[in-house]
């Protein structure tokens, strides 16, 4: 489950998540910890990672969500501990069919109900974006000003889909904020350029 302002670490759980083989969980960062609390139980997830304006808030969840087993902060040692002392992983075999993502509506009529969309749904929206919409190459740089949890979006597959290495996330607060694109001279990105 990510619980996360808009930041890179965001996308970096987000790929991990499909590279284990993991159905990602992503929770509107502005969500009342009760909120969160209810999508946590519905999804029986056993990780939530939030970053580090989130995490202390969220904390009590640990206990109170029986399936929860781990509060992880993307600024704290466990966080640092996955990335720099875990062994490196090959991306497991999947399927289309796989569930990639488990989106929760808004619950404006009750409690937020989880919509799964497979692999495949994210590669067919990716490719509908591109038939229909923009055409992108790997020089293209990525501007996200959209939070990073709303699903209708995609910008993560779409990208990816074209080979996109670079990333602007203009509302970052995270440890890496400071890093800037490279396509902007170390400036920050105010419109998508390209490379």
């Amino acid at each position: 489950m990510l619980c996360m302002e808009n930041c890179a670490e965001f996308l970096e759980v987000l790929f991990a998540c499909w590279a284990a083989g993991l159905c990602a969980v992503p929770v509107n960062a502005r969500l009342h910890p009760d909120e969160v609390a209810h999508i946590a139980r519905d999804s029986r997830a056993r990780l939530l990672v939030a970053t580090p304006g989130l995490a202390a808030g969220l904390a009590p969840l640990e206990e109170a969500v029986e399936t929860l087993s781990a509060i992880i902060s993307s600024a704290g040692d466990d966080y640092a501990a996955l990335l720099e002392r875990s062994a490196p992983l090959w991306p497991v075999e999947g399927s289309p069919t796989d569930r990639a993502w488990l989106f929760y509506t808004s619950g404006t009529t009750g409690k937020p109900k989880g919509a799964v969309l497979t692999h495949r749904n994210l590669l067919f929206m990716s490719h509908c974006y591109y038939a229909d919409i923009d055409a992108l190459d790997e020089r293209d740089t990525c501007l996200h000003a959209v939070r990073c949890h709303m699903a209708p979006d995609f910008t993560p597959c779409r990208t990816c889909c074209v080979g996109r290495i670079r990333w602007c996330s203009p509302i970052s607060r995270s440890r890496r904020s400071s890093r800037r694109c490279a396509a902007t001279k170390g400036s920050r990105c105010s419109r998508p350029r390209r490379c």
